[in-house]
């Protein structure tokens, strides 16, 4: 479990570099769609990215906290935090 805990926040890690140059530059981009008011079809483009850099975020927080590996001591769990938790990681596959 630990050998697995350290590959994915590793795996985690590496998501979030490019993830922080997508964003900065999303949001870029938006202050400057913003300015020229003349294309909606780089501003619908834009609000597609942004949608998906959240979902990779929230995608990349779950794993995190997941694994865990500033925990290595015996404590409380509630639950429904860890349900909660589970069904965010797997909201892809049963959205339906």
């Amino acid at each position: 479990m630990a050998s697995l805990g350290q590959l994915v926040a590793g795996v985690a890690h590496e998501i979030n570099t490019p993830l922080a140059s997508i964003s900065a530059n999303n949001e870029i981009m938006h202050t400057l769609i913003q300015k020229s008011e003349q294309n909606d079809i780089l501003k619908d483009m834009l609000d597609i990215d942004t949608e998906a850099i959240k979902r990779i975020t929230d995608l990349v927080k779950s794993l995190k906290r997941f694994v865990r590996l500033d925990e290595g001591e015996i404590q409380q769990a509630d639950i429904n935090s860890e349900l909660d938790l589970t069904l965010q990681l797997l909201h892809h596959r049963i959205k339906k």
